[in-house]
């Protein structure tokens, strides 16, 4: 999940780039992020945030948020 956010943050040139496009609620992203992140490392150096996202929450978020980027990059080219 971690490698598709930071795809996505590529995409839009960076995370805070990601986040003013409002493709979800900045909390619920970065609560995603977070938790992702700390499941990539070792425990005690990237802790889960306080109500972490659940696997199966996390993978609907993160295919909301690529739809909504996706959809979002197809209205632009259309203008």
């Amino acid at each position: 999940m971690y490698k598709a956010i930071e795809c996505l943050e590529d995409w839009a040139a960076r995370q805070h780039a990601l986040e003013t496009l409002n493709l979800m609620p900045r909390e619920e992203f970065r609560r995603l992020k977070q938790t992702a992140n700390s499941f990539r490392h070792r425990p005690g150096k990237h802790n889960p945030p306080p109500v972490p996202v659940a696997l199966d929450e996390g993978r609907q978020m993160l295919g909301k948020l690529i739809q909504c980027a996706f959809a979002h990059d197809l209205a632009a080219t259309k203008k």
